[in-house]
């Protein structure tokens, strides 16, 4: 039956997973619905109360695990957690509101799917196990199932239906073959190896009803009137209007151009620029990714972000700019780069130092306002120009890509920068390469998602969208050794003459380049054809005199806007940040006068030890759960049992079951279907026994529990003493090393399955006699 649970539960959490965009989060939903499944099993024969405590503790701390990990102590909620959840409860509605189903998986919708899937999997183990009503334990997992129906787009889907409904007749059938066992054994099983639910007339019929039940739910809707028209009650985008989710993962996929011509969101600046929302700065030969994506070991800040001091003078100019959002979801705050304060009302916001993202955890709404002020940098060609390496300390990793790379791309990037005399000349030549003839932007061209797509763009097709031309550029340039990464966001969108605001749409939607340099940082590149970084335009598109004048590397188109500050230290003042810093706020091991190559300025540290002290953390909590918690449960769970005894006949009872239940920690329980008498004589064969006190015990256990004749309180009296001699007794038959390791020993049957043959109806109730719990002893 259980198994048949868990399959129901699979299925329905699969479905209900459609409603995030991200594939792992359907697998993290399916594991939260295991865990619970599995801890309501195993208490399935405590009391409900004991259950459901221990299933919210078990809810709280998967919450740690994966929805704030980086709030967890060595994996223990800590009151940040609980801060964070609050807020998150608080978001949810409003997160909800503003999405439309795929929706990112924002920490507030995450939280909500994953208490509805671990309350689904608790109610369904209660109600089938418990309350023995099969029909009413298909209801949660359905309503998971029916919800993701109703949101997304596409309906309900037959490839998700029909593994549900196998598994709901499974769920019946395994219950009914539970009830028939009630009357004794099944004669199908017996002598067979497995079960042969094909050898009897009756399972026949069962798999003939359960395939003519399917057939009929999948095919009857097809045929009812209104089943392919529009739904009664709309859904999914509540009272906000159209909502637009712009996916950052770059994957040589139409992702950003998928995304509908609606208003994003608006910008009050006095100058355009790339409003850039996140950095991905790793390539597995399938996609570009980020290494902390959601900043989840980012930094929390308001008001003036993490810059380290650097030469004011390394600073071109400020932009300040006034962000309002429409139609964008997401968690990402688009920004110039590099940030250097901003401001958000009643708003946390995670800062990745690595990155320069910032993230807003419970995701941007409609109405959102927030500011920031960013510092941009256009140096001089000249100077780019006298860079002979690029290699900083900590720049290796931005030169990492798979095995398995096509060695036709490294020789055609190697091809294309022959004769450049440096990296800067290098990065140009690729760059100009892409931009010309017969290299040209189509939204329709082919696209692809490996490395063999790369080569492919690059030897045949010649023709792709920001997204090819970006990832292309930054693999080339990886290899040569050139750190590289893809920025995601958009371009500066619309000018509103007379307003002077910029207005971007979802056609604005764009990813570029970023080289590392020293000192300067993060520099971006353009590759697309057709597209301008207004920023970046100084440096990206120079004129390089002849090398045959003996002037290489000079420059004659220099810098002609009026507003940048050559030269000149940059006065920024107290109120707008604590001193002047270049993109290199996002590495500051490459900024002078910051931490050094030894120093690790990420807030999390370094991931992996970060993890193997989260493991180690967990391992310490459960070696002590183990060494504490077993034995002092067991110990509890004894003295309950002998304390609520309050009649004679119940002392008796509970003193026999808490004797089986402590030689069952020795192996010597009681088994299933055996008698009183049958396990006092296996008992007698295995134990040398004093005085007969076993067999007075089982005489008056057998009474108690079938007998209409009263016990009295001396008889009473005695069987506990007779328990507690017989528990010495077996204790020291079996040596301390074994009554040792019996305290740790776990077993399915508990001790109220020991004494339910006591659990008579009907029994005459008699006057309290005290407890037993202090005539019995510690057990």
């Amino acid at each position: 039956l259980l198994g048949a649970l868990l399959t129901l539960l699979a299925a329905g959490t699969v479905a209900f997973g459609r409603v995030f965009e991200a594939n792992g989060t359907a697998l993290r939903l399916v594991l939260a619905a295991t865990l619970s499944l599995a801890l309501a099993a195993a208490l399935e024969r405590q009391h409900v109360l004991v259950a459901t405590i221990a299933s919210v503790a078990g809810l709280a701390l998967l919450i740690g695990w994966l929805v704030y990990p980086d709030t967890t102590w060595y994996g223990l909620p800590t009151l940040e957690t609980w801060e964070r959840v609050a807020g998150s409860l608080e978001a949810v509605g409003r997160t909800a509101e503003a999405h439309v189903a795929p929706a990112p998986t924002l920490p507030p919708l995450f939280l909500a799917a994953l208490s509805a899937v671990w309350a689904s999997a608790f109610a369904v183990h209660a109600l089938a196990v418990r309350a023995r009503s099969p029909f009413l334990a298909l209801l949660p997992p359905s309503a998971l199932l029916a919800f993701a129906g109703i949101v997304m787009k596409e309906g309900a889907r037959p490839v998700y239906v029909l593994p549900f409904l196998a598994a709901a007749l499974a769920v019946l059938f395994c219950d009914a073959l539970y009830r028939v066992a009630q009357w004794g054994p099944l004669t199908i099983w017996r002598g067979a190896g497995r079960l042969g639910f094909g050898s009897a007339a009756w399972t026949r019929g069962a798999r003939r009803v359960a395939l003519a039940s399917m057939v009929a739910a999948l095919f009857t809707p097809w045929i009812l009137p209104g089943f392919t028209s529009g739904s009664f009650v709309g859904v999914g985008r509540g009272g906000t209007g159209e909502s637009v989710t712009i996916d950052p993962i770059v994957d040589i996929r139409p992702r950003l151009l998928e995304q509908p011509d609606v208003e994003l969101f608006t910008v009050e600046a006095d100058r355009g620029s790339y409003w850039r929302f996140v950095a991905l700065d790793e390539f597995n030969g399938d996609r570009w990714t980020s290494s902390n994506l959601d900043a989840e070991r980012g930094l929390e800040v308001t008001g003036e972000l993490p810059v380290s001091a650097v030469r004011r003078e390394l600073a071109d100019r400020l932009l300040r700019q006034q962000f309002q959002f429409t139609a964008a979801v997401q968690s990402w705050l688009p920004a110039a780069y590099s940030p250097v304060r901003m401001g958000v009302s009643d708003e946390a916001v995670r800062l990745d130092p690595d990155t320069g993202s910032l993230v807003l955890p419970g995701g941007t709404f409609r109405g959102l306002t927030y500011w920031v002020t960013s510092l941009e940098f256009s140096p001089e060609p000249r100077i780019l120009d006298t860079l002979g390496s690029l290699a900083v300390p900590g720049s290796e990793r931005y030169t990492e890509l798979p095995g398995g790379l096509p060695t036709a791309i490294r020789a055609l990037a190697r091809d294309w920068v022959a004769g450049q005399p440096n990296p800067y000349r290098q990065v140009l030549a690729i760059q100009d390469r892409l931009k010309s003839e017969p290299f040209r932007y189509e939204a329709d061209a082919p696209v692809g998602s490996g490395s063999d797509d790369i080569l492919n763009f690059l030897l045949e097709t010649k023709a792709g969208y920001c997204e090819q031309f970006a990832g292309t550029m930054a693999v080339m340039l990886r290899t040569l050794g050139i750190p590289a990464r893809v920025a995601v966001g958009t371009t500066q969108g619309t000018r509103d003459e007379e307003s002077g605001v910029w207005h971007v749409t979802g056609k604005n939607a764009h990813a570029w380049v970023e080289v590392l340099f020293p000192q300067y940082g993060w520099l971006a590149f353009e590759p697309t054809p057709g597209r301008a970084n207004p920023t970046a335009d100084v440096y990206q598109s120079p004129t390089f005199q002849s090398p045959d004048d003996g002037s290489s590397g000079s420059v004659s188109a220099g810098n002609q806007r009026g507003e940048v500050l050559r030269g000149k230290q940059l006065q920024l003042g107290a109120n707008e940040v604590r001193e002047a810093g270049t993109s290199c706020f996002a590495n500051p091991r490459l900024c002078p006068g910051g931490p050094g190559p030894g120093v690790d300025t990420r807030a999390g540290g370094d991931d992996a030890s970060g993890i193997w002290r989260a493991i180690g953390g967990v391992a310490v909590v459960l070696a002590i759960l183990i060494l504490v918690g077993i034995p002092l449960g067991k110990l509890v769970r004894r003295r309950w049992m002998l304390g609520r005894a309050r009649l004679p006949r119940e002392v008796v009872l509970a003193a026999y079951g808490v004797l089986v239940d402590e030689a069952r920690d020795l192996g010597l329980g009681r088994r299933p279907g055996e008698t009183l008498r049958e396990y006092r004589e296996r008992l007698e064969r295995s134990v040398a026994f004093s005085n007969g006190h076993l067999s007075a015990l089982t005489a008056v256990a057998g009474r108690a529990a079938y007998s209409d004749l009263e016990v009295t309180s001396e008889e009473a009296d005695d069987a506990v003493a007779d328990a507690r001699q017989i528990r010495d007794d077996i204790r020291r038959s079996s040596g301390w090393l074994r009554v040792a390791l019996g305290w740790f020993r776990l077993d399915r049957f508990s001790v109220d399955r020991a004494t339910r043959p006591a659990e008579l109806p009907g029994s005459r109730r008699e006057e309290p006699v005290g407890t037993a719990a202090g005539r019995f002893g510690t057990p």
